[in-house]
């Protein structure tokens, strides 16, 4: 069985290039036939990884009957998933809300294509609030829920040399993080905004530190009013951004004390999965449904927020004893399965 995951492969380090290097790399690891075509047109040099152009996938129609998993939303993408599925089992993985939102507005005879096309595709959707969208209201019978989040490589000993001596400068270290600024529905969708008054509250009686982890350049304006706001109220020492990529993210995770998603809309969140198999407790935004063991706010609101990081922060070794004790599954293996089922093999 041969496989082709059609997205951007790392670097960029973001949710969905790591979710796909992850699958990539499971599925050598069990002996599949797994390829990475990249459409980002950034160089990769990592096994298996090759570019691509949306018009050199046209070419797949003349290929053997192989496995076609896109991880890129678009109409064109859509509509070329249409046309390789006459010959190959085409997946489509919905990676959170926003993809959602792209499709729920859609109108008139664009939405009446798109739901034809979408009726042609394995769909996997990664979480619940997804999957009720697909199948309720639009009527897809041809949706499954498989969460995101596939387990990478352990913390890199690099990484964790940049990052002891936060580690060792704060009683309690807070992380999160974001690939670039953005916004959604003009609101900062990864919350820093709300983390800056977040730790001028904290920070005003206790030793702690926020390390935020935000490799992409993009809102530099934004991200100035940020930093000056930060500046203003005297956390610069304390409120830290980490703008070189980490090998691993995993590697913050793993000296933080609490990880913060402090989104304004989300997916089924990698960082969240990755900071609980590091054994860090979790404070979420109550946006979506999160996962069990999850200590959640109310989205946006900055004295809840404040609320649930320094209650976690009093009861840390109970909520790290909670996470410690849950089972984190290996959804490679399901989308695996899942690919045995449409190509008719065993798994």
């Amino acid at each position: 069985m041969r496989v082709y995951n059609i997205g951007t492969y790392p670097p960029p380090l973001g949710g969905i290039s790591n979710h796909i290097k992850r699958l990539h790399e499971y599925l050598l690891a069990h002996g599949r036939e797994s390829y990475v075509l990249d459409p980002s047109g950034v160089p990769k040099q990592a096994p298996g990884v090759v570019p691509v152009s949306t018009r050199g996938l046209i070419r797949f129609l003349w290929r053997p009957r192989s496995v076609l998993h896109f991880h890129i939303y678009s109409f064109k993408a859509f509509a070329l998933m249409y046309l390789l599925s006459m010959r190959h089992a085409v997946v489509y993985s919905l990676h959170g809300e926003p993809d959602l939102e792209h499709i729920s507005l859609s109108r008139g005879l664009r939405r009446k294509l798109m739901l034809a096309m979408l009726k042609r595709f394995a769909i996997i959707a990664d979480n619940p609030t997804c999957e009720e969208f697909l199948t309720r209201k639009l009527g897809l019978a041809n949706v499954v829920t498989i969460p995101e989040y596939i387990p990478g490589s352990e913390p890199d000993t690099g990484d964790l040399a940049r990052l002891r001596p936060y580690r060792e400068r704060f009683d309690t270290v807070l992380s999160s993080n974001a690939y670039q600024i953005a916004f959604f529905r003009d609101q900062d969708l990864y919350g820093l905004d709300i983390l800056v008054e977040m730790m001028r509250e904290l920070a005003a009686s206790q030793n702690v530190g926020m390390l935020f982890l935000l490799p992409g350049r993009g809102m530099e304006d934004y991200y100035e009013q940020i930093t000056k706001r930060i500046t203003e109220y005297g956390l610069v020492d304390r409120f830290i951004f980490i703008r070189e990529p980490l090998v691993e993210a995993s590697s913050l995770w793993s000296i933080s004390d609490i990880v913060i998603r402090a989104t304004n809309t989300d997916g089924n969140a990698l960082t969240i999965h990755e900071a609980m198999h590091a054994g860090a407790p979790v404070v979420a935004s109550d946006c979506v449904d999160r996962p069990d063991g999850v200590i959640l706010f109310k989205t946006r609101d900055v004295a809840d927020l404040v609320r649930a990081v320094s209650d976690t922060i009093e009861n840390l070794s109970q909520r790290r004893e909670r996470i410690a004790a849950m089972k984190i599954e290996n959804n490679a293996e399901k989308i695996d399965n899942l690919y045995c089922k449409l190509m008719g093999v065993a798994s």
